[in-house]
């Protein structure tokens, strides 16, 4: 491997870790529509949330500890609301100890919730990858790699 090809690699690399990084930076950042959230899904949200194991939502001890710890009555972040909706998604009526009425109207807002959260999760992974592209067009064109461009030959 030639000394370019290992600076392309190197940022290649740094790049995939970037856009990890900023990602769950940001999921963990920015707060889902607080009037969104009614007092029916914090309250079921928090109980379905009691009731599941972080296996199942495959993230790790910390960051469900995080969910499990957080206000709940203040705002959620992106990461606490998708957590939160797929523990409600994961548990039955019986374990909620919810109605049938009461648990379809849950679940209804929670299918609203999840399409807007899904679309701001999209948006969001567009905006992170448009910030990391130009952080790594500027390192390559800083550690002298062209890119694989040729340059334009002068009349």
């Amino acid at each position: 491997m030639t000394q370019e090809q290992q600076k392309i690699a190197q940022i290649v690399q740094e790049k995939n870790q970037m856009l990890g990084d900023l990602f769950e930076k940001k999921l963990n950042s920015e707060t889902f529509p607080v009037e969104r959230i009614s007092t029916q899904f914090r309250q079921f949200g928090f109980r379905a949330l009691m009731k599941s194991r972080p296996y199942g939502h495959k993230i790790g001890l910390a960051e469900f500890a995080k969910v499990v710890g957080c206000d709940p009555n203040g705002p959620l972040t992106l990461f606490q609301f998708g957590v939160m909706a797929n523990s409600l998604e994961a548990v039955s009526p019986e374990e909620l100890c919810i109605g049938a009425t009461d648990y379809v109207s849950l679940i209804n807002e929670v299918v609203a919730n999840i399409e807007v959260y899904q679309k701001r999760i999209v948006k969001l992974r567009e905006e992170v990858q448009i910030e990391v592209e130009k952080s790594y067009q500027m390192k390559m064109a800083a550690a002298g790699v062209n890119n694989g461009l040729k340059p334009v030959a002068e009349a």
